[in-house]
């Protein structure tokens, strides 16, 4: 997953590998090294609603607003 904004004409960007675990029983951010984390959310894969909702619980862990989520790319 790679986040950019852009900034007054200068890009700032943050490149992270981001694994999810689905249907997960408790919502959370893991760390595991840096620049990797394991979210785990309730949401299923239906009409971007994880994906939605693992941008807000990263937004939140790494306290960024949601608006810095301006380009999110991921495979």
């Amino acid at each position: 997953m790679e986040v950019s904004r852009d900034n007054n004409d200068t890009a700032s960007k943050m490149k992270i590998q981001v694994d999810v675990k689905l249907h997960a029983k408790a919502e959370e951010v893991v760390f595991v090294k840096e620049g990797h984390y394991i979210v785990k959310v309730h949401q299923p894969p239906v009409d971007g609603k994880a994906n939605q909702r693992v941008i807000e619980l990263l937004a939140k862990h790494l306290c960024m607003y949601l608006y810095f989520w301006g380009h999110v790319t991921g495979s």
